[in-house]
C-alpha cells in the first residue's frame, strides 16, 4: 500500500511540476506572463478606443458648430443682400419719382405760361 501511495504521490508531484512550469514558464514566458501581456494589450486597446471616441465626439461637436456658423453667416448674408436690394429699389423709385415730378412740373409750367400768354394776347395769331 505504501508503494501505491508513493506511486500516486509521484504522479501528483509530476503533474504539479508540469502545471508549475506551464504557469510560470520554463525558460520562456508562461501562462501567467501571457495573461499579463494580454491584459496590458486589452487595457491599451480600451484606452485607445476611449481616446478615439472622445476625438469623434469632439469632431462631431466642431462639425456641428461649423455648420451652425455657416448657416448663421448665410442667413446674415441673405438678409444683407435683401436690404441692399430694397435700398437700390427705393433709390431707383426715388429717382423715378424725381423725374416724373420734374416732367409734371415742366408740363404745368408750360401750360401756365401758355394760359398767361393767351390771356395777355387775346388768343393765338
Amino acid at each position: 500500500m505504501a508503494g501505491e501511495i508513493a506511486a500516486r504521490l509521484a504522479v501528483i508531484e509530476e503533474t504539479v511540476g508540469r502545471i508549475d512550469k506551464a504557469l510560470n514558464g520554463n525558460g520562456r514566458p508562461g501562462l501567467i506572463e501571457d495573461h499579463r501581456c494580454l491584459q496590458n494589450l486589452v487595457s491599451d486597446h480600451l484606452k485607445r478606443d476611449q481616446e478615439d471616441t472622445y476625438a469623434r465626439a469632439l469632431l462631431a461637436k466642431e462639425t456641428k458648430e461649423a455648420k451652425d456658423l455657416l448657416a448663421k453667416e448665410s442667413e446674415e448674408a441673405k438678409d444683407m443682400l435683401a436690404a441692399e436690394v430694397k435700398a437700390q429699389r427705393d433709390k431707383i423709385s426715388g429717382r423715378t419719382w424725381a423725374i416724373v415730378l420734374a416732367v409734371i412740373g415742366a408740363f404745368f409750367t408750360q401750360a401756365i405760361g401758355l394760359i398767361v400768354l393767351f390771356i395777355r394776347t387775346g388768343g393765338i395769331r
